[in-house]
């Protein structure tokens, strides 16, 4: 059977993000700056009139902003407001436990959950509990990347520069994906076509929409 370039590169698609969120769970993050050799492809992502490789700059610019924005936010809390806020977790947590664990008052502990919730930091949830609601974005720390992972860059790279021709930074992570399940002998026909089958249906909308995150992941056993 004969199928067309579009078709061949939808199917890879669809594939590459079933094997992503895999990925996920076992990859190691690498800024996806480091695989710019090979992006030079436009994607609804890029930026007019620039070079794709002007998203790297762009997301660097978003994150120090977020970053910065975040930053200003939590230094505007009191003294109060702070105190309860570190008290949170990924947990709901009750008023009376945070009455406990800051040694505040009952009418410090209100004052402090009404002003965290104007400034959209946690919410009530049926009255009894309280959840944090947002994270302060924080970038992600530099380390010198380890031997393997600058191996892995190098031969992913190579890969998609040979096979695709370069792709955008849009779709960089579905391509790793992809290439994570050519190098990787874990991956017969049959254990992809069980993958896909447990995924479930993916929509041309969800693949669209994608976009890779500024840190991307690749296998740490390739």
């Amino acid at each position: 059977m004969v199928i067309s370039t579009s078709s061949a590169q939808h199917i890879l698609k669809k594939v590459s993000t079933v094997l992503l969120e895999l990925l996920e769970r076992y990859g190691s993050p690498t800024k996806s700056s480091e695989f710019g050799s090979c992006v030079f492809r436009r994607s609804t992502e890029s930026l007019p009139r620039e070079h794709p490789h002007a998203e790297f700059d762009e997301i660097e610019r978003r994150l120090a902003a977020q970053l910065n924005q975040d930053q200003a936010l939590l230094d505007s809390l009191s003294e109060d407001e702070k105190l309860v806020y570190q008290n949170f977790s990924d947990q709901p947590i009750t008023q009376s436990s945070l009455e406990v664990r800051s040694g505040l008052p009952t009418n410090r502990i209100m004052s402090a959950l009404t002003m965290l919730e104007l400034a959209g930091l946690i919410e009530n949830q049926n009255g009894a509990q309280y959840v944090k609601i947002k994270q302060p974005v924080k970038l992600p720390a530099i380390k010198k990347p380890h031997k393997n992972i600058i191996r892995y860059v190098a031969r992913s790279t190579r890969y998609i520069k040979r096979i695709h021709g370069g792709v955008s930074r849009k779709y960089l992570q579905l391509y790793l994906a992809l290439f994570w399940c050519v190098v990787d002998k874990r991956w017969s026909t049959e254990a992809l076509l069980k993958a896909c089958a447990r995924y479930g249906k993916l929509s041309e909308r969800e693949i669209a929409s994608y976009v890779s995150p500024h840190m991307v992941q690749v296998s740490k056993f390739a």
